[in-house]
């Protein structure tokens, strides 16, 4: 569910994002995932042909999103962070500001990484899975380091990985 004054437009970060169309409060949810059709990592990697849009919203748990709510982009400096199974907005968001989150915090269980253009004044410019385990980025991420990179760093760090490296073998022995 997105908040009712966004609206997609085309984005000087990529493609089409998503921007207010009126002031919202800092603290407000600018999108909540459903409770229905969620899954795990396992599930989501066992029904990849179903082309279907999915965010992370814990550590092993994946939301269907729209085509619409699939447009949020990423931003080394973001206004939203994820809480709750909830992006909310972490300062006041001007209208016509685009609505950003850190993918780096947020989207850590499966591999990947691409080269950042966000044009934020501290862009990482590589973005990757594993930066919430950068240290720097947690010291000056903490005002919007997900609950989801929390617990990543955390104690859980180590029995993450273990779960991430023996998903990835079982992967690949299915694929030979």
């Amino acid at each position: 569910m997105l908040h009712p004054s966004l609206a997609p437009s085309q984005s000087p970060i990529h493609g089409t994002g998503l921007f207010a169309r009126e002031p919202i409060e800092a603290g407000e949810v600018v999108w909540r995932g459903p409770h229905q059709g969620l899954m795990s990592l396992a599930q989501l990697m066992a029904n990849m042909d179903d082309d279907g849009l999915h965010s992370q919203v814990d550590i092993d748990l994946f939301c269907p999103c729209s085509p619409l709510e699939w447009c949020m982009n990423h931003s080394c400096a973001p206004n939203t962070v994820m809480s709750d199974r909830a992006l909310w907005s972490t300062r006041p968001i001007v209208t016509g500001e685009e609505i950003c989150y850190d993918y780096g915090v947020t989207e850590v269980s499966l591999l990947w990484w691409f080269e950042c253009d966000c044009g934020a004044e501290h862009c990482r410019r590589i973005v990757s899975n594993q930066d919430f385990l950068l240290p720097l980025l947690r010291r000056t991420s903490t005002s919007y380091a997900s609950e989801l990179a929390l617990k990543a760093s955390s104690g859980e760090k180590l029995r993450y990985r273990i779960r991430r490296w023996q998903r990835m073998m079982r992967l690949s022995l299915r694929e030979k």
